[in-house]
């Protein structure tokens, strides 16, 4: 942030704890027993979430000089989908936990 003259924000990082409690209260809301569907959207989020996030600003990047040569962003995007392919059997598992549970 100092890099790029992000000034702290105490607004943002309200905002972000507030979006934060309000995932949680989405999941537990989803699934008091804390049970198949709560790891799944918790799995789905982490790894949408960091995949997305790397490929955001390896796009933003390629205009906004003060992004550029601060990360090599291919390698971490590239890491977020290994990450998301090795959890990818826990979460299938995931998904035919709910799915039984429904019936």
């Amino acid at each position: 942030m100092d890099r790029l003259q992000i000034v702290e924000s105490r607004p943002r990082k309200v905002s972000a704890w507030l979006t934060e409690k309000f995932i949680e209260l989405k999941l537990c809301m989803d699934d008091r027993a804390l049970g198949p569907l709560r790891l799944l959207e918790s799995l789905e989020i982490v790894g949408l979430g960091w995949l997305a996030m790397w490929h955001v600003l390896n796009v933003a990047a390629e205009d906004y000089p003060p992004l550029q040569g601060l990360i090599d962003y291919d390698p971490l995007a590239q890491r977020a989908e290994e990450q998301r392919r090795g959890i990818e059997i826990v979460r299938l598992e995931a998904v035919k936990a709910v799915c039984s549970a429904e019936h």
